[in-house]
């Protein structure tokens, strides 16, 4: 059985830090806030998928974990034919204000 993907449209941005994403799934728009989608990937193992400028396939959104002097600290990157390339940071980007609308998707 194949598993319905999610396709991130766009970043939300709460002042200069990264709140959420605005997802597409099953034919709808949700907004996801970070936690929610980092338990998306690393906790359910589904597929969140984003656009590629230029490519004919989505690139998966994948999370990198680093080790600093403070904790754990992660990231999102996209990645696409096997090259990590970040283009995660080239998905368009709204204000948390701009997105109220939209539902809340919980997993």
């Amino acid at each position: 059985m194949s598993q319905s993907p999610y396709l991130v449209r766009k970043r939300i941005f709460e002042g200069k830090s990264l709140w959420g994403a605005v997802v597409w799934h099953q034919s709808e728009l949700f907004k996801v806030d970070i936690r929610d989608l980092l338990g998306l990937i690393d906790y359910y193992k589904k597929p969140v998928l984003t656009d590629v400028k230029g490519a004919d396939t989505p690139a998966t959104v994948d999370v990198v974990h680093r080790k600093t002097k403070d904790g754990l600290a992660y990231y999102f990157r996209a990645v696409h034919d096997k090259i990590k390339g970040n283009n995660w940071n080239k998905v368009d980007k709204i204000k948390l204000v701009s997105a109220n609308k939209l539902r809340i998707l919980k997993p």
